[in-house]
């Protein structure tokens, strides 16, 4: 009698609700996305999948930098302006980070192009648009941005939709319209205009909403914080954002270069199926985050470790069984790509087995950064990026795509490992709760 109003309670969590929300949005988005990989691999082929995965890789590599890691900072600082009802300490910093980011991934692009156009790295870019590269750079930047700020004030519908569906829905509609056929650059345009469309939905919705805390005049906070006040409180998250990014990335930056981009593109295609492993694990980050951070401005050590572990809870249950039919249906799942994409299996199972250890330690990431830890957090994700490094350097010429793999997956387990030892030893609580 007693489980049933329990089932309620648990059902009624805000983490929960919250959490079925983005994932749901996001499941869309993931389907929106694999749509359009599909339309690239059956229309262009490994290769050109390889040059797609790479232009990526290179417009999210700049947009880091050009973020100046505000698309960390915002979910702490806005979280706690709005915990505190300050409404024009949001706008502040608003105003501080939109004009930041404009300015330095105008900055980021130019120099792009005019290096470009003097000849250096021309081999590293090989089959990349270079100018495409330049356009995309600030909508990816700013979108980013966006896209946390609505999750810093809770408005999860929104934070989901531009984080999640936007782009993929924007950029296969152009994708199907232009009828890419054989040109190579057809996904990079689609990707590019994507972006931009994308971006202009999300400062109007901003702009319409939350009109008063964005743009309106309002009395300044008793302790109004500079523009270098930001940049000083965002550079460790622009470092853990950085060194985070690369450790996903890493494994293909060695791939591409040891083996080219029919390899990557093979790697890429399994990689995108792994990722439904962390589909719960990133719905459930993005209602814990705020969660996290308010328990700690709040000093409320139980709500902080009740919050972790309730999340850790939702990851592991959710993951599980897709993780399962990862592993097991791999083969027939990369066939959907194309007949080519089944020589990547192994690496596949390799990349999907490294997921455990997410699954299993839940949001440590988030606990660390929120807690105010994220200088540790910038330690521990760079001694996990060395190791992906190493061991990619040293399998991938040898085995290829499996090799990246092993590194992949060997770096998670470091980060994820090392980061739950830490949040024992420094907030005295396991995020481990299944």
């Amino acid at each position: 009698m007693t489980i049933r109003p329990k089932i309620r309670r648990w059902l009624g969590h805000e983490l929960v609700r919250g959490s079925g929300l983005t994932l749901g949005i996001r499941l869309a988005g993931i389907a929106l996305s694999y749509a359009f990989s599909l339309a690239v691999t059956n229309w262009l082929g490994p290769e050109a999948f390889g040059d797609y995965t790479f232009f990526v890789l290179m417009i999210n590599v700049l947009a880091i930098f050009s973020a100046l890691g505000f698309d960390g900072l915002v979910v702490r600082h806005i979280a706690a302006c709005a915990a505190r009802n300050e409404l024009a300490g949001i706008a502040v910093f608003h105003r501080s980070a939109i004009r930041a980011q404009v300015m330095t991934a105008t900055g980021l692009a130019i120099l792009l192009l005019l290096l470009h156009q003097t000849g250096w790295f021309s081999s590293w870019t090989n089959g990349v648009w270079v100018f495409g590269v330049t356009l995309a750079i600030l909508p990816q930047t700013l979108l980013k941005y966006f896209s946390q700020a609505f999750k810093a004030l809770r408005k999860i519908r929104w934070y989901a939709l531009f984080n999640y569906v936007a782009t993929p829905l924007f950029a296969l509609i152009i994708l199907l319209g232009i009828q890419a056929g054989g040109n190579p650059k057809a996904p990079v345009w689609a990707q590019t205009a994507a972006l931009w469309i994308a971006l202009i939905a999300a400062v109007y919705v901003w702009y319409r909403t939350f009109h008063g805390a964005a743009s309106k005049e309002e009395t300044a906070p008793e302790r109004p914080i500079s523009m270098t006040g930001f940049v000083r409180q965002s550079w460790p998250f622009l470092l853990t954002t950085s060194v985070m990014f690369f450790n996903h990335w890493a494994d293909q930056i060695v791939l591409k270069t040891l083996r080219g981009s029919y390899d990557l593109g093979i790697y890429a295609a399994g990689n995108r199926i792994v990722n439904l492993v962390t589909i719960p694990l990133m719905a459930v980050n993005s209602i814990a985050a705020p969660k996290l951070a308010r328990a700690w401005a709040q000093a409320d050590h139980n709500e902080l470790r009740k919050s972790a572990q309730q999340a850790t809870r939702l990851i592991f249950w959710t993951s599980a069984p897709v993780l399962l039919c990862v592993v097991v249906l791999a083969g027939p799942l990369l066939r959907l790509f194309g007949p080519q994409f089944s020589e990547g299996v192994l690496a596949m199972q390799i990349l999907a087995l490294g997921q455990c250890c997410n699954v299993m330690v839940g949001p440590t990431g988030a606990v660390l950064n929120m807690t105010r830890y994220d200088r540790l957090m910038n330690k521990l994700a760079l001694a996990s990026l060395s190791v992906n490094i190493v061991v990619s350097l040293l399998f991938t010429p040898t085995w290829g795509a499996a090799g990246a793999a092993m590194g992949s997956a060997a770096g998670l387990a470091v980060l994820n490992g090392s980061a739950w030892f830490f949040i024992r030893q420094k907030l005295g609580f396991s995020t481990i709760r299944i």
